[in-house]
C-alpha cells in the first residue's frame, strides 16, 4: 500500500468511527440512565473515542506503521 492509499484508508476508518459514535450518542440519549444497556453504550463510546485518538496519533492508520 502506498502512503496515499494508507492515508485514504485512515480517513475512511475515521469517518466510519465518527458515524458509529454519532449512532451511539443517539442511542444513549434514548436509554434510561444507569441501565445496564446505557452502561454498555457508555463503554462503547469510550472505546470508540480511544480508537479515534489512536488513529489520529498513528502516522498511517495501520497498527504496525507508527
Amino acid at each position: 500500500m502506498t502512503r496515499h492509499e494508507l492515508a485514504m484508508h485512515k480517513a475512511r476508518v475515521a469517518h466510519n468511527l465518527a458515524d458509529w459514535l454519532g449512532g451511539l450518542y443517539e442511542l444513549q440519549a434514548q436509554l434510561r440512565p444507569n441501565s445496564p444497556l446505557e452502561t454498555g453504550i457508555n463503554q462503547a463510546i469510550a472505546n470508540t473515542l480511544q480508537a479515534l485518538g489512536n488513529l489520529e496519533k498513528s502516522s498511517c492508520g495501520v497498527s504496525k506503521c507508527k
